[in-house]
């Protein structure tokens, strides 16, 4: 759409399934970057997808990455170098979901992927932001154990996708953070669902960490 919120153009993108977009950002050069996740009639699976368009709306490339019964992009950030996705995968025969960050190039080749949150429980990422030192800090939410209860969780990983600490936040019944903010002196800040201590009803939380994930209000 124009600046007056007039519309200039619309392209419909995707295959014959379910296809959804979750996020989009700028380039460099003034294209289009979108994710979401994209679901294969022939396989069966869903997939991480990633669409670029340029300023008029016509596919400059497009990818998928993964592929399980439930994979879905969910944010994504520019780099310098490329793009840095979060969402979740579930790998063929596991029985839990996992976070999950990829880096890929500006023409879409994957760099790398890591695994985040709690190993044998359900985990998602919800939002990633870059962070002063070139690298990523991620969130959304983790388990702890088999029951119903969520808690915020915080992922740091430098510029090549190590993981430097991970942290976790609330969880006395279910926290959530749908989205992240680095400060200019390289805290964060975090907003996210609680209904701990509440009266069973979803509240809105703000939470602000230091740079090490340590809660300061």
């Amino acid at each position: 759409i124009s600046t007056g919120g007039d519309k200039v153009w619309e392209k419909t993108f995707g295959k014959d399934m379910d296809d959804v977009l979750n996020c989009g950002v700028l380039s460099a050069d003034g294209n289009y970057i979108f994710a979401g996740t994209s679901f294969n009639k022939q396989s069966g699976y869903y997939y991480w997808w990633v669409l670029s368009v340029d300023k008029t709306g016509n596919k400059l490339w497009e990818n998928v990455y993964g592929g399980s019964e439930w994979d879905a992009c969910k944010a994504m950030v520019a780099t310098s170098d490329g793009y840095a996705l979060a969402g979740v995968r579930k790998n063929k025969g596991d029985q839990d979901k996992e976070m999950s960050v990829i880096k890929i190039s500006k023409k879409g080749v994957k760099q790398w992927e890591i695994p985040l949150g709690i190993r044998y429980y359900d985990d998602e990422a919800n939002a990633i932001a870059t962070t002063s030192d070139e690298g990523f800090i991620a969130t959304g939410w983790s388990k702890k154990d088999a029951g119903p209860n969520k808690q915020i969780h915080l992922s740091k990983l430098d510029k090549r996708g190590n993981i430097e600490w991970q942290k976790t936040l609330g969880g006395e019944t279910t926290d959530y953070a749908k989205s992240i903010a680095v400060t200019s002196d390289g805290r964060f800040i975090i907003a996210s669902v609680s209904r701990s201590n509440t009266k069973g009803e979803d509240d809105i939380r703000i939470i602000k960490t230091d740079g090490k994930g340590e809660v300061e209000w």
